[in-house]
């Protein structure tokens, strides 16, 4: 769904992409004309750009606040309104490569800026990696592109017939490889200097993450699963993102004096289980094991850090094994505020787990309701506890929510550096907003309680009716 977000929605970018691609404008905008020839920018704001192009990063953090300053290519609204895939995806892989080599320019010109590692960071999280798209299309796959009209079709249909364009597009490897082996410099570079070692594991974490994402990108394109199928699609997803647990095994023993590294890998191994459980339950049972007593860099921080990570999760693992919809469900966690949360002392309440995310705006939208039902039913023994996923950096703006939506109720950030256990990842929860309901044992009783039919869920369980 998230990447038919990126056709169905034609301008969301990331705020850090944003930030490169307005700071490549300042240093390098001659490098890159011949892919800017056909882009809008603001006028006035472009004319203050002209003046200080050459001037490195002085206003890099200024433009930070600008993001009407980024670069469209022409006729990207009308592809989007005209519905065309395959023009969409052309000018929006143009858009993407155009960031990319603005980012590229940047490097090569200030490798002593102060900002070269975090804009070379941007580069390596870029949230729309280019398809690199053939300039020659065959007309009969264009044809077919084109024919084919996913948004007419039921919407059972819909998500599949995207997947199968998506796989259709034709691929400039030439321009992929060029793509991989300029990303794979940047980090031997490093790894060839005298940096420190911190230094040095920051550029080879950022490796991992550009072959995840490359990674996600092509799992997520792969056709529907037929749940008759399970057991294939298990062993195809544990072979398939095989060598990514080879990278971080490599990295984890390269740089286990590292607590940070502990933390980096964790997340990924979280995000690789958000896409199969079979994967990620693999994943933890192989990392607790080489992090055990018998590693030989078992008293190395950063290794003590994993394992200690990879315990919580196996133990939580098995905890789900044995419930059976008849058993209370067990959390405990600290909150964004502080207020410690455990599900065991608050039986005899009926509580509302909520999963969210900042990215979600119909999980934001009826934030209002739930919190006017909580006004009503609090006193009466009704609880909310909120799960917030893709919180890591975007903390100032869940405070924001929580402050326009008025939610005062405890609220636990996933992916924290104090969090070993996602529960986002743990229960499978791939779509929000996702509502729980408890009844007062602590068994669920419902899990898609919102909308219309939540007051009467509510009233019911608290025996008001």
């Amino acid at each position: 769904m998230k990447t038919i977000a990126k056709f169905t929605k034609a301008i969301t970018f990331k705020s850090g992409v944003i930030t490169m691609l307005v700071f490549a404008c300042i240093v390098n905008s001659s490098q890159a004309q011949d892919d800017t020839d056909n882009v809008k920018t603001n006028p006035d704001l472009q004319q203050k750009l002209n003046t200080k192009k050459n001037q490195g990063d002085e206003y890099f953090e200024k433009f930070l606040a600008h993001p009407n300053l980024i670069k469209i290519p022409e006729g990207y609204e009308d592809s989007y309104a005209n519905d065309s895939f395959i023009d969409f995806q052309r000018l929006s892989d143009k858009k993407d490569q155009v960031e990319m080599r603005m980012i590229e320019a940047f490097l090569e010109k200030y490798p002593q800026n102060e900002n070269y590692e975090k804009a070379m960071g941007m580069l390596y999280n870029l949230s729309t990696h280019p398809d690199f798209i053939a300039d020659k299309v065959p007309e009969s796959l264009i044809q077919y592109l084109n024919d084919i009209r996913y948004k007419e079709a039921p919407k059972s249909e819909r998500l599949n017939m995207f997947k199968s364009l998506k796989r259709a597009l034709p691929v400039d490897e030439q321009a992929r490889a060029q793509y991989l082996k300029m990303t794979n410099d940047l980090v031997a570079n490093v790894l060839s200097s005298n940096a420190s070692l911190e230094r040095k594991y920051r550029a080879e974490h950022m490796l991992l993450i550009r072959n995840f994402i490359i990674a996600h990108k092509i799992h997520t394109e792969l056709p529907e699963r037929n749940n008759m199928e399970a057991s294939y699609w298990d062993r195809f997803d544990i072979q398939f993102w095989d060598s990514l647990r080879l990278q971080m095994e490599a990295v984890m023993n390269k740089y286990g004096t590292l607590e940070q590294m502990a933390d980096d890998i964790k997340n990924l191994l979280v995000s690789i289980g958000d896409r199969s459980k079979a994967v990620g339950d693999s994943n933890w049972k192989y990392f607790f094991e080489i992090t055990g007593p018998n590693s030989p860099q078992a008293d190395q921080i950063g290794i003590k850090t994993l394992h200690k990570f990879a315990t919580d999760n196996l133990a939580a693992i098995e905890a789900i094994k044995e419930m059976d919809g008849t058993k209370p469900l067990e959390m405990t966690f600290t909150a964004m505020d502080g207020t410690q949360v455990d599900l065991a002392k608050m039986r005899g309440k009926v509580v509302l787990i909520d999963f969210w995310t900042p990215y979600c705006g119909p999980c934001i939208a009826v934030m209002p309701h739930l919190k006017a039902l909580y006004d009503k039913y609090r006193d009466q023994g009704f609880e909310v506890i909120g799960i917030v996923s893709g919180a890591a950096g975007r903390e100032s703006h869940i405070q924001d929510v929580l402050q326009k939506t008025k939610a005062n109720w405890p609220l636990r950030l996933e992916g924290g550096a104090d969090t070993s256990v996602s529960f986002t990842s743990l229960y499978q929860i791939n779509s929000y907003p996702t509502v729980w309901l408890l009844k007062k044992e602590g068994v669920i009783v419902d899990k898609n309680a919102r909308g219309e039919r939540l007051e009467p869920l509510i009233r019911k369980y608290l025996n008001l009716e």
